[in-house]
Order: C-alpha cells, then sequence, then structure tokens
C-alpha cells in the first residue's frame, strides 16, 4: 500500500510529498514513515501547512503540490559542479588547478619509473608504467572535454537567459 510505496521511496532518498488532508497513510497512519510527514527543504512552511488542511480549496493545495515538486525537482538535477561544490566546498578554478598538480606529480612519477625500469634493463616494466602514463594522457583529455563542454554550456545557458530576458520586454 502508500506506506511501503512511501517508505521504500524514502529509503532510496526520495522527497516524500504526502497529503495529509485525505487522511489515512498519508496523514501518518497504517506504518506510514514518520520522517516522510516532516516538512522537507524544498517545501515553505506555508506550502507545507496547505498539506495538511482539508479546509482549504483543492486548488491552492495543488498549486503547493506542484511548487514543492517542482522545487525538489530542481534541487535534484544539479550539475556535476553543483554536486562537487556541495561535496568539496571550492570552486572550479581551484579544483582545476588541484586536478593539475595531481596529474602533474603523476606525470613525474611515471617518467621516473620509466626512466628507471629502463636504466635498469627491464623495458617490460617500463612499458607497464609506459602504459600508465598513456592513462593519464587519456584522462587529462577526458578533464580537458569535460571542463570545454562546462563553458560551452554555462555560455549557451547565460545567453539564453539575456534572449529570455529581452523577448519578456
Amino acid at each position: 500500500g502508500v506506506s511501503q510505496e512511501a517508505s521504500a521511496a524514502y529509503a532510496r532518498g526520495a522527497t516524500i510529498v504526502p497529503l495529509r488532508r485525505t487522511g489515512g497513510a498519508s496523514a501518518g497512519a497504517m506504518g506510514f514513515p514518520a520522517a516522510a510527514l516532516e516538512r522537507p527543504a524544498c517545501a515553505t512552511e506555508a506550502q507545507w501547512a496547505l498539506l495538511g488542511a482539508s479546509d482549504t480549496p483543492v486548488a491552492d493545495t495543488a498549486a503547493a503540490v506542484a511548487a514543492i515538486v517542482q522545487q525538489a525537482a530542481a534541487r535534484r538535477n544539479r550539475s556535476v559542479w553543483e554536486l562537487i561544490d556541495e561535496c568539496i566546498g571550492m570552486d572550479r578554478s581551484t579544483l582545476t588547478k588541484v586536478l593539475g598538480v595531481v596529474l602533474l606529480t603523476l606525470f613525474l612519477i611515471s617518467g621516473s619509473l620509466i626512466y628507471r625500469e629502463v636504466s635498469r634493463g627491464r623495458p617490460e616494466l617500463a612499458l607497464v608504467h609506459g602504459g600508465f602514463m598513456a592513462l593519464l594522457v587519456g584522462l587529462v583529455a577526458s578533464i580537458a572535454w569535460v571542463l570545454a563542454e562546462n563553458a560551452r554550456l554555462e555560455t549557451d545557458k547565460a545567453s539564453g537567459q539575456v534572449a529570455g530576458s529581452k523577448k519578456d520586454e
């Protein structure tokens, strides 16, 4: 039933929007997860109150549900950089510099290991280290592509917002 579905969704991290005004499981009965009855961050106090008020017009409750779901979706559909910012808390330029330093360090280590193995007469180990260096080159290329695509998408988004605001005028 509703309680089992809500429990499963809540366990997976979904935002639950219970229409408490309907009573039953959505109001907390029949094993509905108690934590799901707490106001999520994507809902204002007023919106959350509308979900439990049976004396308000259904249209007002529906508008509150739509606004809550829209806000929840906006929070869930974040870019990779927004997720990284949330987890790491540094700006993109600093992160790019840190990645550059780490990759440069790995290149230097790999290069010194290749040199060491060649000088010791072990070309098979030098090839293994060379393979690692080739993987690093691929990693650098993919990071550069992601950064370029992200910059392009942000430029497109910014120009779309500017164009949208001109149309509204």
